[in-house]
């Protein structure tokens, strides 16, 4: 009697978990804002599946919900949609089952959707008939609709000179940066995805390894690689005037500037508790970096990339076991 409750019990959490997927994907496809919202939440019905249902019917649900992409959104829409939602869904499910650390599921969870997305940009690139130029033109487009106000010009145009060709050189600094922003947005939506996954099923599942604090994260000194790459396109880009590697080194340099900043941040508020500051001082402090958004932002990312290096905390802990537990 209890194993029919309990497969009974199943069957009926695993309908429900698949509706709230279908659900989720129709409004990705049919409802603007919402659709949008949604997509921060696509694959935690297929990663709570793998735990609360076993991996066989999470696997169905996530083949299912594949076809339907492609059938919805087209071959190549359906591409990131599936690859978002059914395959992230699956792959963090599992190795949450499976205890693997937190840290790195994340980081190959961003790593999947980056490569979906490489694999969109290059499909609809081939076979879709559609390249970054286009993208331009339609960029282009709106911003002279919306700088076809004058006072909106006269606010943002500089003096001496013209609209248009402010909104050519807008236009062609956008389209230079324009892949590193797509592949932001697919990792947030990945990282987010993740922290949504975690947080319900600490909820409904007591035995998961969950993420360290915040003010704990720390990067790992292998991801320096990254920026050492885009060093090296940058001046080798500079030394042969070649702008494509000026460009790619650009855009690397974007693409991990968001996880470095978290870094900074996770950091600063490390050494905000370590110092024992009050919550008025932590909120002016961080209302000071806001309002200083470009320095701030710059000294956040710094920070965070010298602790990828130096690894503060660790220093201080050592520190702190090496003085009998105090430190001098």
């Amino acid at each position: 009697m209890e194993q029919t409750y309990s497969q009974g019990k199943t069957g009926k959490e695993f309908i429900l978990l698949l509706l709230v997927s279908v659900l989720f994907l129709l409004c990705g496809c049919y409802v603007p804002v919402v659709g949008t919202v949604v997509t921060f939440v696509w694959a935690v019905p297929v990663c709570c599946a793998v735990l609360r249902c076993g991996i066989a019917l999470s696997s169905l649900m996530a083949a299912f919900l594949a076809g339907l992409s492609f059938i919805l959104l087209g071959p190549y829409d359906g591409l990131v949609t599936a690859g978002a939602m059914a395959l992230l869904g699956l792959f963090y499910g599992v190795r949450i089952k499976e205890k693997a650390s937190p840290g790195m599921t994340l980081f190959w969870g961003i790593l999947i959707v980056a490569v979906v997305e490489v694999l969109y940009l290059f499909a609809i690139w081939k076979f879709g008939g559609i390249s970054f130029e286009d993208f331009r033109l339609s960029f282009e487009e709106y911003m002279t609709e919306i700088y076809s106000d004058p006072s909106v010009a006269e606010l943002a145009v500089a003096e001496g000179m013209s609209v248009t060709a402010y909104i050519r050189e807008l236009t062609t600094m956008m389209s230079q940066i324009l892949p590193s922003f797509y592949f932001i947005s697919v990792m947030i939506a990945a990282a987010v995805n993740f922290l949504a996954a975690q947080a319900y099923l600490k909820k409904r599942t007591r035995e998961i390894r969950l993420l360290p604090p915040f003010s704990e994260w720390h990067l790992p000194w292998w991801l320096l690689w990254g920026v050492v790459l885009a060093l090296i396109l940058l001046v080798a880009g500079n030394g042969l005037h070649a702008d494509g590697l000026v460009v790619a080194a650009k855009n690397i340099f974007i693409c991990f500037a968001p996880a470095f900043l978290i870094a900074g941040i996770s950091l600063l508020r490390y050494y905000f508790a370590k110092w024992r500051l009050s919550g008025g001082v932590q909120v002016l402090l961080w209302i000071v970096l806001l309002f200083f958004i470009s320095f701030g932002a710059v000294f956040l990312i710094l920070l965070g990339l010298a602790d990828t290096v130096l690894d503060y905390r660790a220093a201080s802990e050592r520190k702190k076991k090496n003085n009998g537990g105090h430190e001098i």
